[in-house]
């Protein structure tokens, strides 16, 4: 799953877009968890290709993706909320900072998934996108 956070810009300008007019374009999560999102989206696309974004974030060490099927594609709202549960459960084994296998642990009351080498420098994150 490791390939250094890397999003390519046009799987994150795919993300950005799925966000209705209104709503903020915001990503908080840092990227070791961005092939994670790229892999969701894909996964989300196909099911819903006009699903729409809510919000992503980072709560509690883990990855919180809210979105919404269009109203033509309720019937497949099990699988589609199914493909985000997946998700989000594997975040919370992916080191948030760079993708390797991580654990969840606390620090200062603030939840992270982090991998052993970047629980020794983590600091509080920030957004990245």
């Amino acid at each position: 799953m490791d390939d250094g956070g890397h999003l390519p810009e046009d799987a994150l300008s795919a993300l950005l877009q799925r966000f209705p007019d209104g709503w903020g374009q915001w990503i908080d999560c840092d990227r070791g968890w961005f092939p994670l999102l790229a892999a969701l989206n894909a996964d989300l696309a196909a099911v819903c290709p006009e699903y729409e974004l809510r919000q992503v974030k980072q709560k509690y060490g883990s990855l919180r993706y809210y979105a919404e099927p269009c109203e033509d594609h309720r019937a497949v709202d099990d699988e589609f909320r199914a493909l985000i549960a997946s998700a989000e459960k594997r975040s919370s084994r992916t080191c948030e900072s760079c993708g390797a296998p991580g654990r969840r642990s606390a620090s200062d009351h603030w939840y992270r998934t982090l991998c052993a080498a970047c629980g020794e420098t983590a600091a509080e994150p920030t957004p990245t996108v």
